[in-house]
C-alpha cells in the first residue's frame, strides 16, 4: 500500500492591519512579503484554488494580571467598603458596557466580560479605574523581591493599612 501525498500545502503568513491613505483602504502589511511571494511562485500553479483564512490575534492578559486586578479590587474593597464582588458588577457597568437591550420588556445592559480584553485593553481598565476611583494602582516591587514569609506578611499588613485609609474619589462607590 503507497502512501498518498497531500493535495494541498499550507503556510501561515504574519502581518499588521494598516489602513493605506493613498487608496483610503484597511490592509494587511504582511511581515515577510518575500516568503509570501516564495509561496506563491514555488507551491501554487496559476489557475490554483486557494483558501485565506485571517485570525486577528491579541495577547490575552496573562494570570498575572489577572492577580494583579483581583489584588487592585481587594484594595479598593478595603478603602470603599464594598465587596470585590460588587466592584466587579460596578466595573462592567461603568466601563465595559457595549449598549442596551431590551428582555422581557425590561432593559438590560450588555456588558463585555474582562475576559475578553487583550493586554492592552485591560491595562486601559486598569488605568480608569485608578482615575474614577482616586484609588492608586498598587507597586508590586516590594512584593518581587526575595522576602521571608515572616517580611511578606509584614508587607501585607502595611499595604492593607495603607489602602484601608484611603478614600474613594466617588460616592457609592
Amino acid at each position: 500500500m503507497s502512501k498518498r501525498n497531500p493535495t494541498y500545502q499550507s503556510q501561515s503568513f504574519l502581518g499588521v492591519v494598516s489602513f493605506d491613505p493613498a487608496t483610503k483602504q484597511v490592509r494587511v502589511a504582511l511581515n515577510s512579503p518575500q516568503l509570501y511571494q516564495h509561496f506563491l511562485k514555488t507551491v501554487c500553479k496559476l489557475g490554483d484554488v486557494v483558501s485565506l483564512y485571517i485570525t486577528s490575534k491579541r495577547p490575552k492578559r496573562s494570570i498575572a494580571i489577572n492577580r494583579y486586578y483581583h489584588l487592585y479590587l481587594s484594595l479598593i474593597a478595603l478603602s470603599s467598603g464594598h465587596t470585590i464582588k460588587e466592584l466587579k458588577f460596578w466595573v462592567k457597568g461603568r466601563f465595559l458596557t457595549i449598549g442596551i437591550t431590551e428582555v422581557f420588556g425590561v432593559k438590560t445592559r450588555i456588558t463585555k466580560s474582562t475576559a475578553d480584553l487583550h493586554t492592552g485593553e485591560f491595562l486601559e481598565l486598569l488605568d480608569n479605574i485608578e482615575f474614577e476611583t482616586g484609588v492608586p494602582l498598587p507597586n508590586t516591587e516590594p512584593f518581587n523581591k526575595a522576602l521571608t514569609p515572616k517580611e511578606f506578611e509584614a508587607l501585607k499588613v502595611n499595604q492593607k493599612k495603607i489602602y484601608q485609609r484611603l478614600t474613594t474619589k466617588i460616592k457609592g462607590i
